[in-house]
């Protein structure tokens, strides 16, 4: 847990600090990771036959020049897992 803790707020931090480097028209910005399992079933036989790891990325701001809120959200799928 402490692992998939340390990895989300890496991803967090090298995201924010990217933003922060080359979009210079936000602000206050926040940026939220969270990484699960999502298993992929068969519709035959009703069984796991795949499991990737998604990792979501939300990312609130302000707009410095007309103070308006920013938001925008990503699903980012990767290392499907056969179980086959």
């Amino acid at each position: 847990m402490a692992n998939i803790d340390s990895q989300k707020n890496q991803i967090a931090n090298s995201i924010a600090n990217t933003i922060k480097k080359y979009e210079k028209r936000l602000t206050n910005i926040i940026v939220k990771v969270d990484i699960q399992d999502q298993e992929l079933i068969n519709s035959e036989d009703k069984e796991v036959r795949k499991i990737k790891k998604r990792i979501l990325v939300k990312i609130n701001a302000k707009l410095i020049k007309t103070n308006e809120h920013f938001f925008f959200e990503e699903k980012i799928y990767f290392s499907p897992v056969s179980l086959d």
